[in-house]
């Protein structure tokens, strides 16, 4: 045991002797001016390129060492460096210098400054030294009879590297890299070996601000154009990380099948590309995609689940993308996606919507100016809009649209086909600016549509039980938030009932609006209006109105009114003019009805209400206040010749001979207006019946009595009259039941 320990001991001194010999010999034998010699012939025969060296040193333990190491372009430093580095530290084999042959074992290199340059035609500035290598199974030995360089290795390094990407193609990407450390394993021209990269980078990417990271694990072959086997490849920036793995093939033109896995992605890593929607600007997504094809054109189909404001949706997504990294054009068919929507922004404040929405969509062009067909389902979807609207689940509402968008903000609406429930409206137009004010100009048509079910959906239309059919033709225009409206409104046969007991049948006529509504012209006919004290026909209005918003206090305008036959029933007034015409009724009919109106900021006032009856012969005149219905009112009530008897038909008939009763109505017409009744024209006529039968002479002697005086507080003969004649005339409108 001994004896071998010895024999050990000698074989180490001996080794350790030789290798030092061999060094010594090396450098004697390699002097530093002749290594540099020795590797420019080196590279030139191989890369057509220059190597310049500023020292060199050797060790039989580190190896080569050289400082200050550059490599020139093609095909000398005339066109440029390649690359230079701090130090180059090349570990070589000793035994085969002896024979004049460089086999590398290792390279490491420390803080280089690469120059990577891709020409228009898509070629780089590396090219020349990876191509005509021979496939694996084709080349020839690696050792030559001369001196030469074997480029196996097993080990190449690059730690603390920066690299400017300069690129003349239309991809126009250009980057600055710093903090890059590579490490290569098993490196040769003819064989595939092991890669790990990590870096970070800034610049631009077809003229737009890129700044992020990269890391990769691969194992590459510079055979054949080259290959690249990608475990991983983890691209970052601004909160987006995507993966890729798989194949690519071919670095001066490269070809992909990879899958990418978006492991999260930020919507501001993608501003500078695009100007984005304001409800998008905080998106966030992930999902995994195939991605298939070249620089020139590239297919990816996956699974994306995406968020932003107010929404979630699962996406299928199926695109072709022409000139990726260039001026890229695209082509996304039949991609689907399901939504879930949830109150809140970017939805304006009145907007709710709450449920599921599902899309099928496609697109194609560019970024700045794609075409897009879209078409929505949501039936299920719970929908208001304050307390104007509310759709339910279960309600019908598709939409289909096929539009062109510009700059990712203006949009030509070229047809929007919305269905919900009976409704259907037919949209076209322009929304520009959508990511900031935004301002629409729109033309909205919807044929004749079902009231009914609509009136369902409308929490103040509920009650008014609408029914019949209604079109719309229509523009708004404007700012996005508040648009100007305006167009016709189409009324066939429509029914509702606008307050307890009273009904309205048979409307029809057409409507104009502008200004949001506050400005409408239009005709309608009704056919019947019913009450439980009212019936009547055949109703005809004309309108024009301008300011009519929704309380009608700064109204201006006219109308016309007119109707045909009708009857008022079980009202005291009605049954006590026909107790004066002798009649056991408590109804009024009549054969016409027609008015001219004039409104005036909000105040409607008419000289002509009348109302042609076998009762009475009705006139109103007047004003009243529309927003409130304050009336102040005077009706007259012609009866005809004969009606009433005695000395009160004789008093209260006018000069063709026919009773006429005077009344006001003041106070709110949607109460209980304050009737009164007019007597001074009445107590008129008494007084001068009086004088001329007691008298003889109309209006003689007035001013004296008999008695040789009237008191001084005693009333006189007409004020007498007034009083006795307004009792009378009050009794006949004495409210029903009243103590009055």
């Amino acid at each position: 045991m001994k004896t071998f320990l010895k024999a050990a001991a000698v074989i180490v001194v001996l080794g350790i002797l030789a290798l030092t010999g061999v060094g010594f010999y090396l450098k004697a034998k390699f002097p530093p001016e002749r290594v540099k010699a020795l590797m420019n012939e080196e590279v030139k025969k191989r890369f057509s390129r220059e190597v310049d060296l500023a020292s060199v040193g050797f060790s039989p333990l580190k190896g080569l060492t050289v400082s200050g190491f550059k490599l020139s372009e093609k095909p000398d430093f005339n066109a440029g460096t390649f690359l230079a580095g701090e130090s180059l530290s090349v570990n070589v084999r000793l035994l085969p210098l002896i024979h004049r042959k460089v086999v590398v074992k290792s390279i490491e290199l420390t803080k280089p400054e690469i120059h990577v340059v891709r020409f228009a035609d898509g070629r780089f500035n590396f090219s020349d030294m990876t191509e005509g290598a021979p496939p694996a199974k084709e080349r020839a030995p690696e050792a030559s009879s001369g001196a030469g360089v074997s480029l196996f290795m097993n080990r190449l390094a690059i730690r603390g590297g920066t690299a400017q990407f300069v690129d003349h193609s239309p991809a126009a990407v250009n980057m600055r890299v710093k903090d890059l450390d590579l490490t290569v394993k098993g490196f040769s021209l003819v064989t595939p070996f092991n890669v790990s990269l990590s870096l970070m980078l800034d610049g631009k990417m077809g003229g737009k601000p890129v700044a992020g990271s990269a890391a990769c694990k691969a194992r590459v072959s510079l055979t054949g154009g080259g290959e690249a086997a990608l475990e991983s490849l983890d691209l970052g920036a601004n909160g987006t990380v995507l993966r890729v793995a798989g194949n690519v093939k071919n670095f001066s033109d490269p070809k992909a099948d990879v899958t990418l896995t978006i492991v999260s992605f930020n919507s501001a890593s993608v501003a500078p590309f695009a100007a984005l929607p304001a409800f998008l600007k905080d998106a966030a997504a992930t999902g995994k995609l195939t991605v298939k094809g070249d620089l020139k054109e590239a297919r990816l189909k996956g699974d994306v689940d995406a968020s932003a404001s107010g929404m979630r949706a699962a996406v299928k997504l199926d695109a072709e993308v022409k000139a990726p990294f260039g001026d890229p054009t695209f082509h996304a068919q039949d991609c689907t996606a399901k939504l879930t929507l949830r109150p809140g922004p970017p939805l304006p404040a009145d907007l709710g919507a709450k449920g599921p929405l599902s899309l099928t969509f496609s697109a194609k062009g560019k970024m700045n100016d794609f075409t897009v067909s879209l078409d929505v389902e949501g039936r299920d979807l719970e929908l208001s809009y304050a307390n104007y609207f509310k759709k339910l689940p279960g309600t019908d509402l598709t939409l289909k649209t096929s539009a062109v968008v510009k700059d990712m903000k203006d949009v030509r609406l070229d047809s929007l086909k919305a269905v919900l429930g009976p409704l259907v409206a037919n949209v076209s137009g322009t929304i520009a600016d959508a990511t900031g004010a935004g301002r629409v100009d729109l033309v909205i048509k919807a044929p004749p549509f079902a009231l009914g079910p609509l009136g369902e959906m409308s929490p103040i239309m509920k009650d008014y039980k609408a029914s019949g059919k209604a079109g719309l033709d229509a523009t708004a225009k404007g700012s996005f938030g508040a648009p100007q409206a305006q167009g016709t409104v189409d009324l066939l046969d429509v029914g509702a009932q606008p307050m307890e007991g009273v009904s309205l049948s048979g409307i029809n006529g057409k409507t104009a609006f502008s200004n949001n509504g506050a400005d409408s012209r239009g005709t309608v006919r009704i056919g019947s209006v019913t009450h439980p004290h009212y019936d009547g026909h055949d109703f005809r209005l004309d309108w024009t109105l301008k300011n009519a918003a929704a309380d009608m206090s700064r109204a201006d305008g006219a109308a016309t009114f007119s109707a045909s036959d009708g009857q008022v029933t079980n009202l005291p007034l009605a049954a006590k003019i026909n107790a004066l015409l002798k009649r056991n009724a408590t109804n009024i009919t009549y054969k016409s009805m027609s008015a001219h109106f004039k409104i005036t900021q909000g105040v409607l006032a008419t000289s002509d209400f009348t109302v042609a009856s076998p009762q009475a012969d009705i006139l109103v005149k007047g004003t009243v206040r529309l927003n409130d219905m304050m009336a102040d009112l005077r009706a007259s009530f012609k009866l005809p010749p004969g009606a009433l008897g005695g000395s009160l038909g004789q008093y209260l008939q006018d000069e063709n001979g026919r009773p006429t009763i005077e009344v006001t109505i003041k106070g709110p017409l949607t109460g209980k207006p304050d009737v009164k009744p007019v007597v001074g024209k009445a107590a008129t006529n008494a007084a001068k019946g009086l004088l001329q039968k007691y008298i003889g002479t109309p209006g003689a002697n007035s001013g004296s009595n008999s008695s040789g005086g009237q008191q001084q507080n005693s009333p006189s003969p007409t004020q007498q009259l007034q009083k006795a004649l307004g009792k009378g005339l009050g009794d006949l409108f004495k409210k029903k039941g009243s103590g009055q």
